[in-house]
């Protein structure tokens, strides 16, 4: 019995949180978050309904929601996630805040944009509480040191030479430009990946805190 449950320990400190997992835990702090509530309603994007060109997943050629139900065979896809905005299937074309937040935080799971399976965003979400900071220390996978969560989360550019687009600091950027642009349209579109850059960014908290 020890041993079984040493196994389950090890397995779940490498695996981290499991896509639903996330989703659930997340959905559950988007509900419960005053502070999320006060900034929705001030800003006015509350009940916003955001459309097919606010919400494509840039390199990806499908909309957030899309990528999610049909964007992975081998990964997200067999997770069935189902969003909120279901009008003869318009759903996969249009999302709401909590769908964009929600969607931030399976996303953050996503691999790059090829069939390779173990080469995605996940490999970025490894952290060393012990190793923090700039000394932090990230998996290393067939002989690459890729990012630790930390420094991914706030602004992290892998050791391929791949950019976190929903970084922290990221979502400062789309939050300026999301409420500054002169063009609607492209001020909608910054809207959407500042929400999805906070999906994002809660399943990089839920991940370190699984690993401390």
């Amino acid at each position: 019995m020890k041993k079984i449950i040493l196994v389950m320990l090890a397995t779940i400190n490498i695996l981290a949180w499991e896509i639903n997992t996330h989703r659930a835990i997340d959905k559950i702090a988007i509900q419960k978050s005053q502070n999320l509530t006060s900034f929705l309603n001030a800003s006015g994007i509350k009940n916003h309904i955001f459309k097919e060109d606010a919400i494509n997943f840039e390199g990806y050629k499908k909309t957030y929601i899309e990528y999610i139900l049909y964007g992975e065979k081998n990964g997200l896809s067999q997770w069935n996630q189902k969003f909120s905005y279901d009008q003869k299937y318009s759903y996969r074309k249009k999302a709401t805040v909590p769908d964009l937040l929600e969607a931030g935080t399976i996303l953050e799971d996503a691999q790059w944009p090829h069939t390779v399976y173990f080469d995605g965003r996940f490999a970025n979400h490894f952290y060393d509480a012990q190793f923090s900071g700039s000394g932090s220390k990230g998996l290393v996978y067939k002989g690459i040191r890729f990012l630790s969560a930390d420094l991914w989360a706030l602004r992290g550019i892998d050791t391929v030479n791949r950019h976190n687009l929903y970084s922290y600091t990221n979502a400062l950027e789309y939050f300026e430009k999301g409420f500054t642009e002169s063009d609607p349209k492209v001020r909608k579109k910054y809207q959407a990946k500042m929400l999805v850059s906070v999906g994002h960014l809660m399943h990089m908290v839920n991940d370190m805190k699984e690993e401390v």
